[in-house]
């Protein structure tokens, strides 16, 4: 087990939000205004969490959390926004994914086949499935967590 995973970090993994729990298990991490927090191999840090960006139309999102460059398995934490009315399309990417559902009842669908969700689920998407999340017919945001799952190259 990795010196920085101990019992004590598994534990708040399980009973902490998971930005407290990455916040425990990360090597200590210098910021200044004019340049982003940044830890070993580029590992972001976490606290305040940055402010949601629009990555494509109606799509907003802010990233929590990324493992820094020199692991061989990336991850990354990503959340996103639809917002009411909208529509987005996030193109095939190169990773794996698990995205769970936080609130509201868009329509998803990945590569043109619907899938139920609703708050409180999680679904799979495999590598290089295009993900799409209608929520044109709703009145409230649609939010959901993004686990990326990624093999690094060396």
């Amino acid at each position: 087990m990795p010196k920085s995973l101990s019992a004590l970090t598994l534990l708040a993994a399980s009973v902490l939000p998971i930005e407290q729990a990455a916040a425990a298990a990360a090597p200590p991490i210098e910021a200044s205004p004019s340049k982003p927090a940044e830890g070993p191999g580029g590992a972001r840090a976490v606290g305040q969490p940055p402010s949601y960006e629009v990555i494509a139309p109606g799509l907003l999102a802010r990233t929590l959390f990324t493992t820094a460059a020199t692991e061989p398995l990336g991850i990354a934490f990503v959340d996103i926004l639809v917002g009411p009315g909208q529509s987005a399309r996030l193109p095939a990417a190169g990773f794996a994914a698990l995205v769970d559902i936080e609130a509201g009842n868009a329509l998803l669908s990945l590569d043109g086949q619907s899938v139920t969700v609703r708050p409180g689920t999680a679904i799979e998407v495999a590598q290089g499935k295009v993900i799409e999340i209608d929520n044109q017919r709703e009145e409230r945001p649609f939010l959901a967590r993004l686990i990326e799952l990624k093999e690094l190259e060396k």
